[in-house]
């Protein structure tokens, strides 16, 4: 359990992935949405300590938090609309090429880009050069 689980993440991920559902089709289920969203809460809470006090505190918002797990959970539909399995002993991998919009890779995991943890994180040190944090922030979660 994490402090976002009360979030509708289908409603958010038709929100903030609308104009990707031709790439990902309608084959998504509302379930596997919200089953895929909520793995993505508990990697956001692992990978960024203080994403929850955070939250609690008011410092990272709603639309923030149903953005990252959008696109997280964008990143597997599309992997999985590209690549499917129909049994163990053989792989099936779709020859049609889907043109993925620019800075979404397909994965077949879920996983935080650097720029999420950034912006979950409130860090806005990272420049084109980028900096050392003292990892301070994470601790007190700010």
């Amino acid at each position: 359990m994490t402090v976002f689980d009360n979030l509708d993440f289908t409603e958010g991920f038709k929100t903030y992935q609308a104009q990707f559902a031709d790439t990902v089709g309608s084959g998504l289920s509302a379930d596997w949405v919200a089953a895929q969203s909520r793995i993505a809460c508990r990697i956001i809470v692992n990978e960024i300590p203080g994403a929850e006090s955070r939250w609690q505190s008011g410092l990272l918002d709603k639309e923030t938090v149903m953005y990252v797990v959008s696109c997280m959970v964008s990143r597997v539909a599309m992997y999985s609309v590209v690549h499917s399995e129909t049994s163990s002993a053989y792989a099936y991998t779709r020859d049609a090429p889907v043109s993925t919009p620019p800075d979404y890779s397909p994965s077949p995991s879920l996983f935080l880009k650097a720029a999420e943890k950034r912006l979950l994180s409130g860090d806005d040190s990272g420049g084109p050069i980028g900096s050392v944090s003292t990892g301070l922030a994470r601790v007190w979660g700010g």
